[in-house]
């Protein structure tokens, strides 16, 4: 039986808290972040691939053609999703672009954390082989998207 309610807390604590941290630091220090913000994006990219890593590693066993084929469909489906909600708001075409592409390549990543916290080992192997599929995924989705400008 999985408890509901600590997976909201891991999803709280993993996705929600350092949100609002980031949002509440750039109202309190705009100088600092706005000086800051320009390695953010590769602090991230490398806090993701140390967690890919670990996690294509702890099971790698259980990942095979069939896994990793399947298992596109989480961050692809983590992308549509958000790729739709982002046009019930006024978000420009560039942000909606920023958000499925964020959504898209840590879905996976999140999903793999959770399982192994609240799910079991064995529950970690499709998350896990999303993430290595998101390397194929994010460059379609990048190529694509590069030539095509915002509207």
């Amino acid at each position: 039986v999985v408890n509901g309610v600590e997976v909201l807390k891991s999803v709280a604590s993993l996705v929600l808290l350092p949100l609002f941290f980031g949002l509440g630091l750039s109202q309190l220090i705009p100088q600092v972040i706005g000086k800051i913000s320009p390695v953010c994006p590769l602090l991230g990219i490398c806090a993701t691939l140390l967690l890919v890593a670990g996690g294509a590693a702890n099971s790698a066993a259980s990942i095979n053609f069939s896994t990793i084929l399947i298992s596109c469909l989480l961050p692809v489906l983590g992308g549509t999703l958000a790729l739709l909600l982002s046009h019930l708001t006024s978000m420009s075409e560039s942000s909606r672009r920023t958000l499925v592409v964020e959504t898209l390549s840590k879905s996976p990543t999140l999903a793999y954390v959770l399982a192994v916290k609240h799910f079991g080992e064995a529950a970690s192997a499709i998350p896990a082989a999303s993430m290595v599929s998101l390397a194929f995924i994010g460059a379609i989705t990048a190529s694509l998207w590069s030539r095509f400008s915002p509207l």
